[in-house]
């Protein structure tokens, strides 16, 4: 997906961080979801704007699992690491 379209899409997410009301499950689902296909393809601004987000819009059993997912990969731009082979 293009970049700007992520940034796009990191954009939508982070305006729901000062949304009052409990959000659904299925936004959450939609940011794991996000986080999941695309974790390797978000800047370090990104991910720390998503960590933001997370702290305000918190489900207790969705959200460890989308950190658990941005924070394994690395940045966009950044070097993949590689596997070792034994």
């Amino acid at each position: 997906m293009p970049h700007r379209v992520l940034d796009a899409l990191v954009e939508h997410f982070c305006r729901f961080a000062t949304e009052r009301r409990s959000l659904p499950v299925i936004w959450h689902q939609s940011l794991l979801t996000f986080a999941q296909r695309y974790k390797g393809d978000l800047t370090a601004e990104d991910k720390e704007r998503l960590k933001a987000l997370m702290r305000a819009q918190e489900h207790p059993l969705i959200t460890p699992e989308i950190r658990r997912e941005l924070f394994s990969a690395p940045n966009r731009g950044e070097p993949k690491p590689t596997s070792m082979l034994y």
